[in-house]
């Protein structure tokens, strides 16, 4: 039972972790320090060489998602070691300041760490109990709300020490970068909760309340913008599974009402505002353009290189088709809104490495893998769908997460969507378990 409660303490720590994405160590070892995740990877290798060695099987038990991983991870090393090694015998070693191999070699740990993460969590979920996962999930959603809380009551300098420069920040953002980066971690955590206190502790109203107010709170506070367009678009998809001519019935007529009615609140609520703040981000500031301009020039390097950049030399594609997307940006802004887009931080982003890459994770994994990111999407996508068929709470993450990572969310350092994709296995583990006994 002790060795349990360390492995339940170990994991609740791993969770907390989890979500801190703006770790100061970023300073000094750049963007795979911005979460301390890294600093448990000797662990991860070390657990990893103990069930190898002293366990009785010798069996990886390697699971669909991790050999999905896996096999992508072999072909964007081939891909990228071919690019590599055609630059350096073509005498270009350096690019924007930055060696193509070591900026290879950087990009394939991040793959690593997000594969030994998945099968850590995997494997650390396995050796607890139900009840033990939930407690560990109840204590990492409630550090997260007194983070909250502490945070909006002493903007615009709150906890400024835990994050990676002490300059003020006017909206909620956790121990994230930037408020954006919030809303898949509120939404993986709550539904991960909620789920599992829906199957344990099925009359418990009090953590049913609490884990619904804790998420109402963040709605309430967070100024994301991106949060609130892809809540609405992940509450129309998920109602569409109740709109059956077929299968009419008071549960899903109840399901589809309750889904409208929620979406024209939020609609209502929030729309007007941030309407308003969506249009003057786009007089003022950059951040709409930047992402559309990364948008069309990442569409640009993938349908130039179906087969992928690899992780080292999409920094010489990306630069030359941000600046050809100029045009096009002055016309889509122009005609739509009629006024010409601020396109300064693009223009910073063709001269340093530095933060060059696309927001959205699912394009950023496309350019850089090609056709194997596509099947690797589809087949992840298709199987996690799959293992949440009946399992509605965690649909309904499935969904934002995805559409999150498809529009404003990276990939390589927010482990909380590798961590629900890990849940979703470790839950359909659970259940065909018990569905054998």
């Amino acid at each position: 039972m002790r060795k349990n409660n360390f492995i339940l303490i170990y994991f609740s720590i791993l969770l907390i972790c989890t979500t801190y994405q703006d770790f100061n160590l970023v300073n000094k070892f750049g963007e795979l320090a911005r979460s301390p995740i890294f600093l448990f990877t000797p662990i991860f290798v070390f657990y990893e060489l103990f069930r190898l060695l002293y366990k009785k099987s010798n069996s990886l038990n390697i699971t669909t998602l991790q050999k999905n991983l896996s096999i992508y991870f072999l072909f964007i090393t081939f891909v990228g070691c071919i690019y590599v090694f055609y630059y350096f015998i073509s005498g270009k070693y350096v690019f924007l300041g930055e060696n193509l191999f070591f900026k290879y070699i950087k990009g394939q740990v991040y793959i690593i760490i997000i594969l030994l993460y998945i099968r850590h969590v995997y494997l650390i979920m396995c050796r607890l109990s139900r009840k033990q996962v939930l407690y560990s999930f109840l204590i990492a959603l409630t550090f997260l709300d007194f983070v909250l809380i502490i945070e909006y009551f002493t903007m615009p300098e709150g906890l400024l020490f835990l994050h990676s420069t002490d300059l003020p920040y006017y909206r909620v953002r956790l121990l994230t970068a930037e408020s954006s980066w919030t809303g898949t971690i509120y939404v993986v955590y709550s539904t991960i909760t909620l789920y599992l206190v829906m199957t344990l502790y099925r009359k418990n109203l009090f953590y049913k309340l609490y884990i619904i107010l804790s998420f109402l709170m963040y709605l309430l506070l967070t100024q994301s913008k991106g949060f609130y367009v892809v809540l609405l678009l992940s509450i129309v998809l998920y109602s569409l599974r109740y709109f059956s001519f077929k299968k009419l019935s008071i549960q899903n007529i109840f399901m589809v009402f309750v889904s409208i009615v929620i979406f024209f609140v939020i609609l209502n609520v929030f729309g007007e505002v941030y309407y308003n703040a969506f249009m003057r981000d786009i007089e003022k500031y950059t951040s709409l353009a930047t992402r559309i301009g990364l948008i069309l020039a990442s569409l640009k390097v993938i349908l130039t290189h179906p087969w992928g950049t690899g992780t080292g030399t999409y920094i010489i594609f990306l630069p030359n088709e941000i600046l050809s997307s100029f045009n096009t940006l002055n016309f889509i802004f122009g005609s739509i809104f009629g006024i010409q887009p601020n396109l300064s931080e693009l223009e910073r982003l063709t001269t340093s490495t530095t933060g060059l890459g696309v927001k959205s994770g699912v394009l950023h994994w496309l350019m850089v893998g090609g056709i194997f990111s596509l099947l690797f999407f589809v087949l992840t996508f298709k199987y996690l769908n799959q293992a949440t068929k009946e399992l509605s709470i965690l649909r309904f993450s499935l969904i934002f997460t995805f559409l999150a990572v498809t529009t404003y969310i990276s990939l390589d350092i927010k482990y909380e969507i590798w961590l629900l994709c890990a849940f979703i296995e470790y839950n359909l583990k659970f259940i065909k378990g018990n569905s054998t006994e």
